[in-house]
């Protein structure tokens, strides 16, 4: 199992997503572990991952970490991959750290289906996707510009004329849920969910979106990692 992930780790480090700065990355192989920072996270009330994506009921379940992941100050980067397959006429989340007016970190939508970004009461105006379709979200927030963008699907969709930061304090970060009290459980999968402590470029969320196929003559090396792959993009259609 060791040498699987050295040698997947190996082959995403030759392909565009894998840009310098990542300092969290999840591909739920197998479980929630980080393969880049070792900030593993925690499988809470019956969260699973099969086939390659972390699955939630949408009721009670995520998965819980010992820690912030996303940096409270600074430039970073957060982009996942989620369908929501249990859409929810409610608030619900992706991924969440800190506490309301703290200001807590989040990304998710509101009751009314707009997505919804950080905890500075800011309108994005941009529609949460309601296909039950994996869709690509990546929030890039640059604070020499001051500049904070949301991208879906690899192309822009909102910008906020500011730094969006968050609390050092509240609980740690979560997937498919809003800190405590809140709940707002998402209801569907999440996969391929990577951190960066800077601002990626337009060009590299693009990327992270469609990435550069793995060179055929790497893959001869690990054929079951080519089978998994095909397995992970029929989650994505």
């Amino acid at each position: 199992m060791k040498l699987i992930f050295t040698v997947f780790f190996a082959l995403c480090m030759l392909t565009s997503p894998c840009y310098a700065g990542m300092i969290h990355y999840y591909s739920f192989t197998t479980d929630a572990s980080d393969q880049v920072g070792g900030a593993n996270g925690t499988l809470t009330n019956g969260a699973s991952v099969a086939y390659g994506v972390l699955h939630l009921d949408g009721s009670n379940d995520y998965v819980q970490y010992s820690q912030r992941l996303v940096p409270t100050s600074g430039s970073y980067t957060v982009a996942l991959f989620a369908a929501e397959s249990l859409p929810k006429t409610d608030y619900a989340e992706m991924i969440s750290q800190g506490y309301s007016g703290g200001p807590g970190f989040y990304i998710g939508h509101d009751p009314w289906g707009g997505v919804r970004v950080g905890d500075n009461s800011w309108p994005t105006g941009v529609a949460f996707p309601s296909d039950g379709l994996m869709h690509h979200y990546a929030f890039t927030v640059d604070a020499v510009a001051g500049k904070s963008k949301l991208f879906i699907d690899g192309k822009w969709a909102a910008t906020y004329d500011g730094a969006i930061t968050s609390t050092t304090g509240g609980d740690y970060t979560r997937l498919g849920s809003q800190f405590s009290y809140y709940g707002e459980f998402f209801g569907g999968t999440i996969d391929e969910v990577r951190i960066y402590d800077n601002a990626l470029s337009a060009s590299e969320v693009k990327s992270l979106y469609n990435p550069v196929p793995i060179p055929s003559a790497l893959l001869l090396f690990a054929p079951g990692l080519a089978s998994l792959a095909v397995i992970r993009r029929r989650f994505r259609k």
